[in-house]
């Protein structure tokens, strides 16, 4: 079994400090079957902009929410040996569940980012405002 995509699911979350939005990022690959792999859960980031009374969905719009996402669930750095390592690491975790998946492959891969349905709802009424 091989790795047709990789996929990170974002939803939002309770910020624990109440001047915020806080995002969680599940990294999933998606094997050629259509089964998901969960690769790591245990991602997310807060976005606050400093001031008490400003609107953290302000700025917010569902491609910073993509591409923060991306960065967030790695490679961390533009650092092609970080970059590596981050690779090897996901095969690794892959191959402990049975699929089979090469560094260089999955660095090559499609990498879709899903908003969580409440998440959707949450940026369409923001839009609307």
């Amino acid at each position: 079994m091989t790795v047709r995509e990789l996929v990170t699911k974002v939803d939002l979350m309770p910020d624990p400090h109440g001047d915020g939005l806080s995002f969680s990022a599940c990294f999933v690959a998606r094997a050629a079957d259509g089964r998901e792999v969960v690769v790591f859960d245990d991602r997310g980031w807060t976005a606050s902009l400093g001031a008490a009374d400003a609107d953290p969905w302000a700025l917010m719009d569902a491609a910073v929410i993509e591409a923060t996402a991306r960065d967030v669930v790695g490679p961390d750095e533009d650092d092609e040996d970080a970059a590596e390592r981050h690779w090897r690491w996901v095969a690794e975790i892959l191959t402990e569940h049975g699929i089979a998946a090469e560094a260089t492959h999955l660095e090559r891969l499609p990498h879709e980012v899903v908003l969580s349905d409440r998440l959707v709802a949450r940026l369409t009424r923001e839009q609307h405002r």
